[in-house]
């Protein structure tokens, strides 16, 4: 059966965490590992069981359940984050936009996103605060061929196949997308999707003006993608570019 994993922590986002998991956990028929990781010990090991980390684990739970999830289990850890992490077989993780350790940041990204996204190949969700209804997905392409992975998995997983989406080639000078948005369009032919080329910059240029004609829940778009856009950094939020708005990442 299919795992997601749910990185909880101290921050405002841990409900969001748990929320999502739900979500993807009903839509992929996969089971719920949430993990709360105490980072500053050389190994991971199992934790003290101190009161606050039990009630912490114990309230991730109940929202699991509370979600509909009653194949979640709880559980937590002592170690470096992303060597935990990265460590994991699970086929999904879910963590949010920033950690306990960015509180109060509305520029940046959580110091573990960029690290978790280059030191793994497992699709990772990055929430928003707040977990609102998915219905509408928009999917992020550029005009290389090379670059599949985000089709690729939505193909994979008829769950997801109840989602509109919006499969946007962004096209950039001197780039010709023809050939990708044929093969987008033949790839999800049995979904509800529609596929067309965006002229763009970048990617934050391109969710910008897809949100001025579309309101969206869920971005998804490739590590190829996102990595190889250099203007897309991982660490920056532009207001209306992918980090920025409020709506949940699915990194593939």
């Amino acid at each position: 059966m299919p795992d997601v994993l749910a990185c909880i922590d101290r921050s405002a986002y841990s409900n969001s965490v748990c929320d999502h998991a739900a979500w993807f956990a009903g839509r992929l028929g996969a089971t719920i590992r949430a993990i709360h990781v105490n980072e500053g010990q050389a190994s991971v090991a199992p934790a003290d069981g101190s009161p606050r980390a039990e009630a912490r684990l114990q309230h991730a739970l109940d929202r699991l359940h509370g979600e509909g999830a009653l194949e979640a289990t709880a559980e937590e850890a002592r170690g470096q984050f992303i060597d935990y992490v990265s460590g994991q077989a699970t086929n999904l993780i879910v963590m949010g936009k920033r950690g306990e350790l960015s509180h109060g940041q509305r520029t940046t990204l959580g110091a573990s996103v960029e690290k978790v996204i280059r030191a793994t190949a497992t699709p990772v969700c990055l929430t928003s605060k707040i977990f609102l209804p998915i219905t509408r997905a928009l999917v992020l392409l550029d005009a290389d061929m090379d670059h599949r992975r985000s089709v690729e998995f939505l193909a994979s997983h008829p769950g997801l196949a109840d989602l509109d989406m919006d499969l946007v080639v962004v096209q950039g000078p001197d780039q010709d997308a023809s050939e990708k948005l044929s093969w987008a369009r033949a790839s999800l032919l049995s979904k509800e999707a529609e596929a067309f080329v965006l002229e763009a910059t970048d990617l934050d240029d391109a969710t910008a003006r897809y949100i001025e004609r579309a309101a969206v829940d869920l971005v998804i778009v490739s590590r190829a993608v996102l990595l190889s856009d250099v203007q897309t950094q991982l660490q920056r939020i532009e207001a209306r570019g992918v980090w920025g708005i409020r709506t949940p990442v699915l990194v593939c």
